[in-house]
């Protein structure tokens, strides 16, 4: 009876790290295939965003509004953000009409169980699947460890979508060269974007994860009252002051850092003032929707100067809808 030979130690270290290497060869790519797959629902979110915008504007002759400002709010009350009236256009019809917010306030919804439930369901269309954010805004303002007064408290759905509002420091009423599409009771028409809507953004993304971020990239529906006080930033004689942006934004609660975007803050910069800009967990850059309804990703080394009150850098001219100065968005897949 011939004895069959078995794996001598050697021979089993050897096969193991041959196994170990090829899953150590195989992972990166695996990763990068699934961070691509993602990469490319976050841009079908936008698509299909923009997709409602256009819908919109076709019903009503023009884009909604930033947010709609109720006269007699309070400091903690809120208004309804860009998001409520896209709900219709983006599959949420039944949603709109339970939350009936064309004769409901804010405050008025925040007390009503059933409609609270609305406004912290989670919208993967509104989500990043890259991002990593949690399902609600969990309470925190962006002074260190104080309590949070967003919307009088109340912990809302959280998305990562957000719509541009300036090249500069988020503002209520953006001046006429600074402003991008999205501010307060604005009404912009397709024809009131001069430089074009394949040369604007309208929408991009800003992740949870990224440091200073935390904890939330922004809220769906609300945009707080409070930064209404003027959610803004000094300006010196150097140039921008960055810090008493942050300063009053953190004074004043949350608000409209989450449901809008500046130009005050670098792609992707590492800084508090990350907080008012875009950032993704894509590598390199960030997804935007351009006017036009087009997905470009736009890379985190793009020309920018944040530290100047001018429309200086080509960041800013894709922001601003009348700067003067179309600037052509590098061609990108779509």
């Amino acid at each position: 009876m011939v004895r069959r030979r078995g794996f001598t130690l050697i021979e089993l270290i050897i096969y193991l790290a041959i196994v170990g290497l090829l899953v150590a060869l195989l992972l990166p790519a695996v990763n990068h295939a699934r961070e691509e797959a993602r990469r490319s629902q976050c841009r079908n979110n936008l698509k299909q965003l923009g997709l409602a915008l256009h819908n919109y504007h076709d019903t009503y002759q023009v884009f909604p509004t930033g947010y709609l400002a109720e006269t007699n709010a309070q400091p903690d009350e809120g208004h309804w953000s860009w998001c409520v009236p896209l709900m219709p256009y983006a599959d949420c019809s039944s949603c709109y009409g339970k939350l009936s917010a064309s004769d409901t306030t804010v405050q008025q919804a925040l007390q009503d169980e059933d409609k609270l439930e609305l406004l912290r369901a989670v919208r993967p269309e509104y989500r990043c699947p890259s991002s990593g954010s949690p399902e609600l805004n969990i309470g925190t303002s962006l002074a260190d460890g104080a309590p949070n007064r967003q919307i009088a408290g109340h912990s809302l759905g959280v998305m990562n979508y957000v719509a541009m509002n300036s090249t500069g420091p988020l503002r209520r009423d953006p001046e006429k060269l600074l402003r991008g599409p999205f501010y307060r009771n604005s009404s912009i028409r397709m024809k009131d974007v001069l430089d074009g809507t394949s040369n604007t953004v309208f929408l991009s993304e800003r992740t949870w994860r990224r440091r200073w971020v935390q904890p939330q990239a922004a809220v769906l529906f609300v945009v707080n009252n409070s930064t209404a006080a003027e959610c803004g930033m000094g300006v010196t004689e150097g140039g921008r002051n960055r810090e008493d942006e942050l300063e009053n934004v953190a004074k004043y609660d949350t608000g409209l850092v989450f449901a809008f975007a500046g130009g005050s803050a670098h792609i992707n910069e590492s800084h508090e003032i990350s907080r008012f800009g875009l950032s993704s967990n894509h590598v390199g850059g960030v997804n935007i929707l351009l006017g036009d309804g087009s997905v470009k990703f736009i890379t985190d080394t793009i020309d920018h100067k944040p530290e100047t009150e001018r429309v200086d850098s080509v960041f800013e001219r894709l922001i601003a809808i009348e700067d003067g100065m179309a600037i052509n968005c590098a061609p990108d897949e779509d």
